[in-house]
């Protein structure tokens, strides 16, 4: 990609990969580049975008007309294109320094841009790093299971404790749904006993996404003894729908057997006498599994 490298901190070209044009590209910091910094493990090799800061404006204003000319549907749209950082409070810091009455959205551009690469807070920081406008956008989001879902009171009441998230709750009210069929309403130790399941498996499921797997398996540990206290053990519980597959069978084998057909259904159409004739009892006598009385 690069056309000329003469010595340093002299003029640097690069394509641009949207237009195609040469542009100037410098990673000194003397020298103006045509080309955003990026932390992006993308673009590694460089450290800046493979399009020249042209192309990301027009990219920024095409989000722009697409969503009515909302700046912060616009920004964080193309965070997530070129894999930026977005944060509320530099879209808010940017948005500040420019006239609040006719907002340019260019010079908006430009600001935010610029702070997102120059203040120290930010290196290093993508995309993944960022504030998250839409759940589906957020690496957590596996935690979201309704999009339907309204957080009420009761919701909160009864979990009852501080410092969840929407998306928290969603997971812990999945959760309990799951135990629902195997607690009484008026029985409020195995109701207790059901919210700390709930609230360790979501524990676990964050030390899972956060790849804190000491702790992820140290909490999955305390949610099993949390089911065996409570007497949620499979093993332990009458109700066969809570079986596993294999304890239903054997209740079925040992408690539900089949009977014996009648005797006019046993072999009606003689299938099985021709082949106890001819197959089975001539393989035992073959293998020596017939008793010479018997042959």
């Amino acid at each position: 990609m690069a056309i000329k490298n003469k010595k340093e901190n002299q003029r640097i070209e690069r394509i641009c990969c949207t237009c195609g044009k040469i542009k100037s590209f410098n990673s000194c910091s003397s020298t103006r580049s045509d080309f955003y910094i990026s932390s992006s493990p993308a673009y590694i090799a460089f450290g800046h975008m493979p399009f020249c800061k042209s192309c990301c404006l027009n990219l920024f204003k095409q989000y722009l007309v697409k969503f009515g000319n909302d700046v912060k549907k616009a920004i964080y749209t193309y965070c997530r294109i070129t894999n930026t950082l977005f944060t509320e409070t530099l879209y808010e810091a940017s948005m500040g320094k420019i006239v609040a009455e006719q907002p340019d959205p260019e010079i908006f551009f430009g600001l935010y841009m610029k702070n997102v690469n120059s203040l120290k807070q930010f290196k290093n920081k993508t995309f993944d790093d960022s504030d998250f406008l839409y759940s589906s956008d957020n690496v957590k989001a596996s935690l979201v299971f309704n999009k339907d879902f309204q957080l009420t009171e009761d919701i909160m009441k009864r979990w009852s404790t501080a410092g969840f998230s929407e998306d928290d709750y969603k997971f812990l009210e999945r959760e309990y749904e799951d135990f629902k069929d195997s607690i009484d309403e008026d029985d409020k130790i195995r109701q207790m006993f059901v919210r700390d399941i709930c609230i360790a498996r979501l524990e676990a499921t964050k030390a899972r996404i956060d790849k804190r797997y000491t702790d992820m398996k140290n909490l999955q540990n305390h949610a099993n003894t949390l089911m065996v206290n409570g007497n949620f053990n499979p093993s332990k519980n009458d109700d066969i729908k809570s079986l596993f597959h294999g304890q239903w069978i054997k209740h079925i084998e040992n408690d539900m057997p089949i009977t014996e057909p009648e005797k006019e259904f046993k072999d009606v159409n003689t299938i099985r006498k021709l082949i106890e004739v001819h197959f089975t009892k001539q393989v035992a006598r073959m293998l020596d599994f017939i008793t010479s009385k018997k042959k």
